[in-house]
């Protein structure tokens, strides 16, 4: 069994499980928790553990301090990691996800729980994060695993003016519409339209959908449709941001075309979670996703 793991092999994934811990020496005890090759393999390979780092390009621990992360470094990669998922991460997340694995937060603050909440006590959530609702009194994200008093009370505000928030976005809508309806269904579309090259599955989805606060919203589903038929991707609990992650990854959309997409997500978010938008302000992000999607429907289409 042993002589079928081949040298190059152990080097890779010695470099990997530094890498996840951000460092260029690394003990055996480290190396146990997150590498996938047993150890006695390693030494029948390379004889000991000091030459299998050395041909990895590393060095063993030493008595000296490693060279490790800092404390804002492994925070701010935590707001970055959410931003990207745009959710909150979990320790299994951030493994798959992040620079670092969860093992330095947790030799740092005890338990990966406790470091996301320094992170968010720190810099704050990412603006426009998408915190979607079980209903209307309940958050998805558990609060107790955030145990963050700022961040609960707002979400609690938040459900507190669910109700109202609905209600107001009635008025928006009639507000919005009032005195634009002419403009966006004749002039703007069209123009729309020809920006697009007159996409046929564009053209379609103008058509069908209302160009009023509901229009952000709705084009974000129109567009993780499109990405899920595009990476074939079946796991409906995938959020936009995730699949924007694997598109990109897979180089599926140009760097525009992320943009782009990331454009219409961020609008989704904005007019999901705001509970007051000023007409002309709402009247220029129906123009920036309308846009935006005329530009990188051709893409998805291609």
């Amino acid at each position: 069994m042993t002589s079928k793991v081949d040298k190059s092999e152990i080097v890779a994934e010695l470099q990997k499980v530094a890498g996840m811990l951000g460092t260029n020496q690394l003990s055996q005890g480290d190396y146990d928790e997150l590498g996938t090759i047993n150890r006695g393999t390693i030494r029948n390979r390379f004889g000991n553990w000091k030459d299998a780092l050395t041909a990895a390009g590393l060095a063993p621990v030493t008595s000296k301090k490693r060279n490790l992360p800092s404390d804002d470094e492994l925070l701010r990669e935590i707001i970055k990691v959410t931003s990207e998922l745009d959710k909150i991460p979990s320790a299994h997340d951030m493994n798959a996800y992040g620079c670092f694995s969860q093992k330095p937060y947790t030799n740092r603050w005890g338990t990966f729980t406790t470091a996301r909440e320094t992170a968010y006590t720190k810099y704050g959530l990412p603006i426009g994060l998408n915190l979607p609702l079980r209903n209307s009194h309940s958050v998805k994200i558990s609060l107790t695993d955030i145990q963050s008093q700022d961040l609960e009370e707002n979400l609690k505000n938040n459900n507190f003016k669910k109700k109202e928030r609905l209600q107001d976005s009635k008025q928006i809508l009639a507000s919005a519409n009032h005195g634009i309806t002419v403009d966006f269904s004749s002039d703007i579309i069209e123009s729309a339209k020809e920006a697009s090259g007159q996409n046929d599955k564009f053209c379609l989805i103008v058509d069908k959908l209302p160009l009023d606060k509901s229009f952000p919203i709705d084009l974000a589903k129109e567009l993780e449709r499109e990405l899920r038929q595009l990476l074939n991707c079946n796991d409906r609990n995938a959020t936009l941001g995730l699949l924007l992650k694997h598109a990109k990854d897979d180089n599926f959309l140009t760097e525009m075309g992320i943009d782009l997409a990331h454009t219409i997500r961020k609008q989704r978010n904005f007019v999901a979670h705001e509970e007051i938008i000023d007409r002309k302000a709402l009247q220029a992000q129906i123009f920036l996703c309308l846009f935006a999607a005329a530009l990188l429907w051709p893409e998805l289409s291609a």
